[in-house]
C-alpha cells in the first residue's frame, strides 16, 4: 500500500512518511535518530528503468537526511543516510541535486585495503571459526591477490578482487584437512584467479545438454549488457525466469544448482548473480556475452521496452517502428527459441500489427491519390487542345508524378505499380510506357480478395488449383473459385464453427476434404 502511494502521489506521500517516522522515533526517545544504510546504490541506475521511481527514492532519502527536494535548504533530519556506491557511477549521481550535494559535502572515499588489513581479513574469521591456516598459505593468497606494498604500506588491488579472495577461501575450506585449511587444498581450487571459474565450470559440466542451454539463457538474462559501460548483474524474480523458459522445471533446477555453489543468490522470490566478479572471472560467461553482444543489447532493450509498455497499459506510442522494429525482427529470426519473455513477444507482435495497420492506411492513401491522378489526367487531356504551354507543363508534371509513384511501388506493390503505369500510358502513350506495360504483363501480379472482417492467417490451394481456401481471425473460412485467377469468385457461404481465430487450412490430397485448425484447440473437416 505504501509503495502504491509513493508511486502515484510522491509529493504528498513522502512528507507524510517522514513526519510519521519522526513522530514514532520521538515517542521512544526525543534524541533518537534512525540510521539507514543503502548498499550497492548503483543498482537504482542499473536495475531501475523507471526514472520517476528513481527520483522518488532519492527524494525520500534526502528528506529523511534533512534536505528538501530540489533545494539546498536543510531541515531537522530524521536520521543519518549512508549510501554505498561504486566510483564509476559518480557521474550518474550528478543529475540529482541531493546526491550532487552529498558527494560535494560529505563523501567518504574507501580505498583498497592495506596488506595488514588483508591479512586480518583472512586470519581473524578463520580463528573465530576454530580453523588454522597452514604456514605459507596467507602469503600465497596475498601474492595471488597481486598485492604490492608501497612506501606507505598500502596494497593496491583491482576492483572486484576481494570477492575472488572470499570465494577462494570458501572453496578451500571445503577441501580442508581436519580443521586446517591447506596450501594443497587452495591450489586444488585453481587459486584466486581461477576459483570462481573452476566452481562455475564444475556446476556447468555436471548438467546435461538441455541444462547447459538453460544455464546459458539463464545467466544472460541475469546480466545487463553495458552500452558503452561495464556489464552489470541484474535481479529478476523466479517467476520471470521460469515463465520465460520452455522448461520451467529444468530452469528451477539449474538455478538451485548454481545457488548451492553460491554463484547465484536467492532472496525471497528474487534471483541474482552473487557478485559481479563472476562476469569477468568465468571465461564461459564472457564467451556467451561476446558471441553476439549487439544481439544481447537488442534483446535487452526489447525486454525493457516491453516492460515499460505493460506498465503504461499498452500505450501504442511506445511500440517499435521503423528501424528499431526491423532490427528487433531480424534478431528474433536468429535467436534461440523461448529466449523472449511473454511480455516481449506480445510487445513485438503488437508492434508488427501496428506496422501492418500503417501499411494498409498508406495503401488506401496511395489508391486515393491514384484515383485523383486519373481524374486530373482526364481533365488535362480534355483541356490540352484548349490551353497553352502552361497546361501542357502541368499535364507533364502529373504524368511524371504517376511514373514516379509507379517506380516507388515496383517492389512493395507490383499490382498497383502496373495500374499506375497503365494510367501513365493512357495519359501519354509512347515507347517508354509501352515497354513498362509489356514488362508488367510478364510479371506476376496480385489480385485483392475481400470478404473477411479480420486479418487472414492461412491460405491453401486445392490440388487441382481450381479452389483457394482462406482462414481468418474472424473465425471463418471462405472458398474462392480460381478458374480466372485475375478475378477470384466467392464459392458459397463462409464456413463457420470455430470459436477462436483460425490459424491453418489444408486440403486433402484428393481435394475433397478441407481441414481447419484454430486457437480454440480444435480441428474441423
Amino acid at each position: 500500500m505504501v509503495a502504491e502511494h509513493l508511486a502515484t502521489e510522491p509529493n504528498r506521500c513522502i512528507p507524510a512518511l517522514v513526519h510519521a517516522l519522526r513522530g514514532h522515533i520521538r515517542s521512544k526517545n526525543s534524541n533518537a535518530r534512525v540510521m539507514i544504510v543503502v548498499d550497492q546504490f548503483e543498482e537504482i541506475f542499473t536495475l531501475c528503468a523507471d526514472d520517476h521511481q528513481r527520483h522518488t527514492f532519492v527524494n525520500l532519502l534526502a528528506q529523511i537526511a534533512g534536505a528538501r527536494a530540489n533545494s539546498n535548504v536543510e531541515v531537522d533530519p530524521v536520521g543519518l543516510v549512508v549510501v554505498g556506491i561504486r566510483a564509476d557511477f559518480y557521474a550518474a549521481c550528478t543529475d540529482y541535486p541531493q546526491l550532487r550535494i552529498a558527494l560535494q559535502n560529505a563523501p567518504l572515499v574507501l580505498g583498497p585495503m592495506s596488506t595488514p588489513e588483508l591479512r586480518e581479513a583472512i586470519l581473524f574469521p578463520a580463528r573465530d571459526a576454530g580453523l588454522d591456516m597452514e604456514p605459507g598459505l596467507v602469503e600465497l593468497l596475498l601474492r595471488d591477490l597481486s598485492a604490492t606494498t608501497a612506501a606507505d604500506g598500502i596494497a593496491g588491488h583491482g576492483a572486484g578482487r576481494l570477492p575472488l579472495l572470499a570465494h577462494a577461501l570458501r572453496v578451500s575450506w571445503h577441501q580442508r584437512h581436519g580443521s586446517t585449511i591447506t596450501v594443497q587444498g587452495y591450489q586444488n581450487t585453481g587459486g584466486i584467479q581461477h576459483a570462481i571459474a573452476t566452481t562455475a565450470d564444475q556446476v556447468y559440466v555436471s548438467l546435461d545438454e538441455s541444462g547447459r542451454h538453460v544455464a546459458q539463457s539463464l545467466f544472460l538474462r541475469l546480466i545487463r549488457i553495458g552500452d558503452g559501460a561495464d556489464d552489470t548483474r541484474r535481479r529478476l524474480t523466479r517467476g520471470e525466469l521460469t515463465n520465460a523458459s520452455v522448461d520451467p522445471w529444468r530452469t528451477a533446477a539449474v538455478v538451485d544448482a548454481f545457488t548451492q555453489a553460491r554463484l547465484l543468490t536467492q532472496q525471497q522470490d528474487t534471483v541474482e548473480i552473487t557478485h559481479e566478479a563472476l562476469l569477468q572471472s568465468w571465461p564461459q560467461l564472457r564467451r556467451w556475452i561476446d558471441i553476439d553482444r549487439d544481439g544481447r543489447l537488442t534483446h535487452q532493450n526489447l525486454e525493457e521496452s516491453a516492460a515499460a509498455w505493460e506498465r503504461d497499459d499498452h500505450d501504442p506510442s511506445l511500440l517499435y517502428r521503423g528501424n528499431r522494429l526491423e532490427e528487433a525482427q531480424a534478431w528474433t529470426t536468429t535467436a534461440s527459441p523461448g529466449i523472449l519473455s511473454p511480455a516481449a513477444r506480445g510487445f513485438l507482435t503488437a508492434s508488427i500489427q501496428g506496422r501492418h495497420r500503417a501499411t494498409r492506411l498508406r495503401t488506401i492513401i496511395i489508391a486515393a491519390l491514384t484515383a485523383l491522378a486519373m481524374v486530373s489526367s482526364v481533365a488535362a487531356v480534355v483541356a490540352f487542345q484548349q490551353q497553352n504551354e502552361a497546361t501542357h507543363q502541368r499535364d507533364l508534371a502529373v504524368y511524371n508524378r504517376v511514373l514516379a509513384e509507379a517506380d516507388q511501388l515496383q517492389i512493395s506493390d507490383s499490382s498497383l505499380s502496373a495500374q499506375l503505369n497503365l494510367v501513365a500510358h493512357k495519359m501519354r502513350p509512347n515507347d517508354k510506357t509501352f515497354t513498362r506495360l509489356v514488362t508488367a504483363a510478364s510479371s506476376p501480379l496480385s489480385t485483392r480478395v475481400t470478404g473477411h472482417t479480420q486479418p487472414i492467417q492461412s491460405v491453401a490451394f486445392s490440388p487441382d488449383g481450381h479452389t483457394l481456401a482462406t482462414g481468418s481471425s474472424d473465425k471463418s473460412v471462405r472458398l474462392w473459385g480460381m478458374s480466372d485467377p485475375a478475378h477470384p469468385a466467392p464459392l458459397g457461404q463462409p464456413l463457420t464453427g470455430h470459436t477462436q481465430p483460425i490459424q491453418s487450412v489444408a486440403f486433402s490430397p484428393d481435394g475433397h476434404t478441407l481441414a481447419t485448425g484454430g486457437l480454440d484447440a480444435s480441428v474441423r473437416l
